[in-house]
C-alpha cells in the first residue's frame, strides 16, 4: 500500500522504457516488507543536473544511473566512492542526510555474473568492445580478476587509448580499433559494452562476432533487453558461448539494494529476483 510513508527511488537514464528495474525492485521491496516505490525516469543530457538535485528536494532514497548518463552523473554528486572515482562512472546513488553519495556496482554486478559458467579468469585474453562508462567497470573488473591480457576496440585509436591510460600500473591492456579485431589474437571473452543492439538500434551490431576468437570463447553482451541482441545472435548461429547483461543487471541490482536498505542478502537472491521476472512476463 502507498501511503505518507512510501519512500521513492529510480532509474535515471535514456531511453528507459526497457528497463526491468522498475519490476525487479518494486518486487523487492514487496518481499522484503520495504514500505518503497520504484520508478524509471528518461532524462536528457541537458536536465540530468535538475534530475539529480530532484532526489534531494523530494527526499528519494537514492537511485540507478544507466546509460547515458554513469560518467556525467559524476560531477552533480556530494561525495563519490573510491570505487567509482577509479571506475570514473556512477550507476548508484544514495541520498542521506541532505547528501547525494555515488557508488559503482556494475564492477561487482559483472564479475559475478560469471557465476553462472563457473568462469576461472586466470590467464583469459579478453576483447572489450567500447570505451564508454560501462566499458570502464568491465575492464577494472577484469584487471582485478587477475585475467592476463586485455584488448580495448573502439571506432578511433584515441578512444582506446584514453580508456587504456586511464588505468595505472597495468601494463597488460591494449588499445585498438575494430577494423584489427578479426586479425587479433582468440578470446576466451569478448564483451559488448556499447548500447548497439538495444532500442532504438535493435538488430544493429558494432561488430560481426562469426570469425572471432574460437569453439569455446563466451560473448557476453551487457545488454539484457532484447534478450538475445544481433551480436549475440550471430555468435549463437556459430555455436559459441553467449550471455546477455541480465545477471549483471540483477546483480549490480541487489548490491544497489543493499546500499540503500540493511538487509539479509539469504533472504533476496538472484533465483528470487529470476521468479518475480518470470512470473511477471519480463522473461
Amino acid at each position: 500500500m502507498i501511503n505518507g510513508k512510501t519512500r521513492l527511488l529510480c532509474l535515471l537514464g535514456s531511453p528507459v522504457e526497457h528497463s526491468f528495474s522498475p519490476t525487479m525492485h518494486n518486487a523487492s521491496f514487496q518481499k522484503l516488507d520495504i514500505n518503497a516505490r520504484y520508478l524509471a525516469f528518461d532524462v536528457h543530457p541537458n536536465t540530468l543536473k535538475q534530475a539529480v538535485e530532484g532526489l534531494r528536494a523530494l527526499q528519494f532514497i537514492g537511485a540507478n544511473v544507466t546509460i547515458p548518463h554513469k560518467v556525467n552523473v559524476m560531477q552533480y554528486v556530494d561525495v563519490l566512492d573510491p570505487k567509482a572515482a577509479m571506475i570514473g562512472a556512477c550507476n548508484t546513488l544514495v541520498h542521506k542526510n541532505d547528501k547525494i553519495y555515488g557508488y559503482n556496482t556494475d564492477v561487482s554486478g559483472f564479475i559475478e555474473s560469471f557465476k553462472q559458467i563457473n568462469f576461472e579468469f586466470k590467464n583469459k585474453k579478453i576483447a572489450i568492445l567500447g570505451t564508454g562508462g560501462a566499458a570502464k567497470a568491465v575492464l577494472v573488473g577484469f584487471l582485478c580478476e587477475g585475467v592476463e591480457t586485455i584488448h580495448l576496440f573502439s571506432r578511433t585509436l584515441e578512444k582506446s587509448q584514453e580508456l587504456a591510460d586511464s588505468i595505472e600500473d597495468y601494463d597488460n591492456i591494449y588499445p585498438m580499433t575494430y577494423d584489427a579485431l578479426n586479425t587479433a589474437c582468440n578470446y576466451d571473452v569478448v564483451v559488448n559494452t556499447t548500447p548497439l543492439g538495444m532500442h532504438p538500434n535493435e538488430g544493429k551490431t558494432v561488430v560481426n562476432p562469426t570469425n572471432i576468437g574460437y569453439k569455446d570463447t563466451v560473448f557476453y553482451d551487457l545488454i539484457y533487453n532484447p534478450e538475445e541482441t544481433e551480436f549475440l545472435r550471430l555468435a549463437r548461429l556459430s555455436n559459441r558461448r553467449t550471455m546477455n547483461g541480465l545477471d549483471m543487471l540483477i546483480y549490480q541490482g541487489l548490491d544497489a539494494l543493499q546500499l540503500w536498505f540493511d538487509f539479509d542478502k539469504e533472504k533476496w537472491t538472484r533465483e528470487d529476483v529470476l521468479k518475480v521476472l518470470k512470473d511477471s512476463n519480463i522473461i
